[in-house]
């Protein structure tokens, strides 16, 4: 439910937002 939450709220926000969290999970993920 957060995650959806989070999700929703980072798309509500804007669509470079969401793009920028994707690239921030990469960047954590290597």
């Amino acid at each position: 439910m957060n995650a959806s939450a989070m999700n929703n709220k980072i798309i509500i926000t804007s669509k470079a937002d969401k793009q920028l969290e994707r690239i921030d999970s990469r960047y954590k993920k290597a």
